[in-house]
């Protein structure tokens, strides 16, 4: 497919067509038409909605990228006005695609009142606050920064590979050094990770190593060695750790109560599965997916992105 230059966030394009054609005839004012473009009008609105899409612009660049963004969004509505002309508005493939942007984005917007109004409820507790802190203590009384060696290299047997290697080849040195001999060229990266960037279900494994032990990360194609060098005591108090264990459970309780919102939808509308998807999916062959049933056991209590989110001010 073509790039062309008029090209922007993709959903963002798509949004503003399936919005427009359900947007009624309301004409801008003059105050709030930033351009003409034939005889429609792009609004200050359409711009700022775009530009707050853009995260992290300098406040003295502001306007050169609002200007910037102008002209792409000029380019976006001659081509759509083009598209319509050509009757492309009616083709099936681009009716799909409308319905399917309108669809998300109201789905979106339905979860972020529903994330609004947890929120505003009211803020946690201090006492569940101090619970939080009290049962994550990897995460503050205890904290550690963990200085790490990963090895990683790619095969379908690389988890394999390694824990047979690691056997007898317990330092990284001497691991790097087998997987060379063998004509593998491993990528090798030395990090150091405080304890919140530790995907929850490995932070308790850190925790009871020690230095020069190992831990193998199985990934799409291949796998990571993760080498425990060594690691500092970083404590967090509770006066510190208390805002952000406060923005996490608010993100926490957000995130419920879209669930709970959802689960709610389901119960109150039928939903019947039609033709080849009313009958139940067959159970995957014995070994087409290793783990996965042990990856939903051991599935943390808490939420790993939302966790990483909420406690950012610790890093």
């Amino acid at each position: 497919m073509p790039s062309f230059p008029f090209r922007l966030a993709g959903l963002a394009l798509v949004t503003g067509l399936a919005l427009a054609a359900c947007g009624g005839d309301h004409k801008p004012s003059d105050t709030q038409t930033a351009v003409k473009v034939g005889s429609a009008e792009l609004t200050v609105h359409q711009l700022n909605y775009l530009l707050q899409q853009r995260n992290g612009v300098p406040a003295d660049q502001a306007e050169r990228a609002g200007r910037e963004l102008l002209e792409r969004l000029i380019d976006q509505e001659l081509a759509a006005q083009a598209a319509v002309k050509d009757g492309l508005d009616r083709d099936p493939r681009t009716v799909q695609a409308l319905d399917a942007a309108r669809r998300e984005v109201l789905a979106r917007a339905y979860g972020s009142k529903v994330e609004r109004d947890a929120i505003a409820a009211g803020k946690p507790k201090p006492e569940e606050i101090e619970r939080f802190y009290n049962d994550n203590p990897l995460l503050f009384s205890n904290r550690q920064l963990y200085a790490i060696e990963q090895v990683g290299f790619d095969g379908a047997d690389a988890s394999s590979r390694a824990d047979s290697l690691l056997r007898s080849r317990r330092s990284p040195q001497a691991f790097r050094d087998a997987l060379t001999a063998a004509g593998v060229r491993p990528v090798v990266q030395n990090v150091t990770i405080p304890a919140e960037n530790l995907p929850l279900d490995q932070l308790k494994r850190f925790s009871e190593l020690a230095s020069g032990d190992s831990i193998i990360v199985a990934r799409p194609g291949g796998a990571t060695v993760l080498f425990l060098l060594g690691s500092t005591p970083a404590a967090v108090g509770l006066v510190q750790a208390r805002p952000a264990i406060e923005r996490y459970l608010q993100a926490d309780q957000a995130r419920r109560a879209v669930a709970d919102a959802t689960k709610a939808l389901r119960a109150a509308t039928p939903v019947t599965y039609v033709g080849k998807f009313a009958q139940p999916l067959a159970a995957p062959a014995a070994g087409g997916n290793p783990g996965a049933g042990s990856a939903a056991a051991g599935a943390p209590a808490v939420d790993p992105a939302a966790l990483r989110k909420g406690l950012d001010a610790l890093k």
